[in-house]
């Protein structure tokens, strides 16, 4: 009607219903004035009405699989038109296309079912049929979907790394799967690689990266991660390998706390009870003079086997006021508050002379260290020993009564190391003890 329309601008029209299709009808026109004056006719023309009307469409049944990667496809068209010629069947991947026809032949009319023999392996097959006239008008069916059994899942992710930023952020990325039929990836996490894995992503996700957002104000210092891949039939590989990714700490750790110091003629000697915190690797002990300021004067390190460790301040003067504190390193360097204050008051210092005949020699098939020593005095008095590994201060590791004159010190096989051995007299009377005597070093190989 509008191209009439737009023809009735500037041009005379008519328009003619005809009794049939596909009949020739013949015309002719001329003119006549208002004076009944008629002019001639004009050429003769030739017109022949077409049908335009598309026939019923067919309504399709679900399609079966049937083995391989065929699938058969049946279908109803309860009204027959007379000019009903036949079918085409027509395939995509998407339910919008695009669609590629089966066959450029039609099928027969008197059909009802159709198979196709080379269906997608991976993904979806949608069809549609369309019923087709004599004059080529056509009408759709709508869309039948069937798929070809897959069982088979993807191959496992490979390449999984990460890394976690301080504000919490992780980033997660792996190498992507060559499946033609690959839906996408889903991500797990744990706090622990004993326990159970749970999904982050609502669903799977074709990108191979993700990022993660978790909190650091943790009692966990770890996370976990995998990665399963989804096929377009929902087949789900096996767990990739995890991986583990250390928080970052910004938690510091508890302090030590002083539970005990003693003052006599060896130094001052203090007992702490070590943090809590399960990543502190040493203590730092700080000491504070009248009128100073605080200085560091040892760091100890953490034993695990360990609640309490121990520390002798050798370096005191006579009828001075000392106050100590302490605080713990972790892994990551981030250091506790100080502990509580603890103070000290020297009253005396040992004048006797050191023992000087101290040796020690490691044997290395026996991996002990024989230590010997000369000493004979008056009186009642026994043997202090003292031992350290390292940089680390000397602390008492054992006694030996006056006629001990050797200690041998079983050392585990392990890394090379160095100790450093020393020995104080301690008698039984008022002449109080001796000085530690200077260390002997000895170096461990290691085993």
């Amino acid at each position: 009607h509008a191209r009439i329309y737009a023809l009735l601008q500037t041009q005379q029209v008519y328009v003619d219903s005809l009794p049939q299709d596909y009949h020739h009808y013949y015309y002719r026109i001329r003119g006549i004035n208002s004076f009944a004056e008629q002019s001639d006719y004009s050429d003769t023309l030739s017109a022949m009405g077409i049908d335009l009307t598309p026939p019923a469409a067919a309504i399709m049944e679900n399609p079966k699989f049937l083995s391989g990667r065929k699938i058969q496809l049946k279908w109803k068209k309860p009204l027959r038109e007379k000019d009903f010629k036949g079918y085409l069947v027509s395939r995509a991947h998407l339910i919008n296309g695009p669609y590629t026809l089966l066959s450029e032949k039609l099928i027969d009319p008197a059909s009802v079912q159709f198979t196709d023999t080379a269906a997608f392996e991976h993904g979806q097959n949608f069809y549609i049929l369309m019923v087709v006239d004599t004059a080529g008008n056509h009408a759709e069916s709508i869309p039948a979907m069937a798929m070809v059994p897959d069982k088979t899942p993807p191959a496992v992710p490979k390449g999984l790394k990460g890394f976690i930023q301080k504000d919490g952020l992780v980033h997660l990325s792996w190498n992507a799967n060559t499946e033609v039929d690959l839906k996408g990836y889903k991500v797990y996490f744990a706090n622990s690689n004993s326990h159970v894995y749970s999904q982050i992503t609502i669903s799977p996700d074709a990108d191979t990266t993700f990022t993660d957002s978790i909190t650091l104000r943790t009692l966990t210092k770890e996370i976990w991660y995998k990665v399963v891949a989804v096929d377009m039939n929902n087949n789900h590989s096996a767990y990739s390998e995890p991986l583990r990714l250390r928080k970052p700490d910004i938690v510091p750790p508890v302090p030590p706390l002083a539970s005990k110091i003693h003052v006599d003629t060896g130094g001052v000697q203090i007992d702490w009870i070590q943090s809590s915190s399960e990543d502190v690797v040493n203590y730092i002990i700080y000491r504070k003079e009248s009128r100073s300021d605080w200085k560091v004067i040892a760091r100890v390190k953490h034993d695990t086997s360990k609640t309490v460790f121990h520390f002798t301040d050798f370096n005191i003067v006579p009828f001075k006021d000392y106050t100590y504190c302490a605080e713990a390193v972790d892994e990551d360097s981030l250091r506790s508050s100080r502990s509580g204050i603890i103070s000290a008051s020297v009253k005396t210092i040992p004048d006797l002379p050191p023992l000087k005949t101290l040796t020690a020699v490691y044997d290395d098939k026996t991996n002990q260290v024989r230590l010997k020593w000369q000493y004979n005095d008056k009186g009642g008095y026994f043997f202090v020993l003292y031992k350290a590994m390292g940089n680390d201060p000397l602390a008492k590791f054992q006694s030996a009564d006056s006629k001990s004159s050797q200690y041998t010190d079983f050392v585990p096989p392990g890394k090379s190391t160095s100790l450093r051995y020393a020995i104080q007299v301690v008698f039984q009377d008022s002449r109080g003890r001796t000085r530690i005597s200077s260390p002997v070093a000895v170096n461990i190989p290691e085993k």
